[in-house]
């Protein structure tokens, strides 16, 4: 278990909505966000997209909590953990093979 004062990000990609949660030590959500997928718009609208919604979380982020020590992804499909690739997706039209950890 981490300290109180040390937060992980988690984020839920879905077909539809990217949620983002500041989650700290005792497991309390100290900060949430939802954004759109743009999963119409093809996989690289939708890599751009989760681009900018983590970075956009990040600066608010470090305001609620001292130290921010990961991030973790759930993506919907078959994912290889080891190389941290996203081999299909079938709510995210067009992902095959990409590179969601990078």
């Amino acid at each position: 278990m981490i300290s109180e004062d040390k937060c992980a990000i988690g984020m839920d990609l879905g077909g539809h909505f990217i949620k983002l949660a500041v989650v700290d030590g005792r497991g309390t959500v100290r900060l949430r966000e939802t954004d759109p997928t743009c999963a119409d718009e093809g996989k690289d609208a939708s890599v751009a997209q989760i681009v900018r919604s983590v970075h956009a979380f990040l600066s608010q982020a470090n305001s609620v909590c001292d130290a921010l020590i990961g991030v973790g992804i759930g993506a919907p499909g078959l994912i290889n953990v080891e190389s941290g690739m996203v081999r299909f997706s079938p709510n995210l039209p067009g992902w095959l093979d990409v590179p969601i950890r990078r």
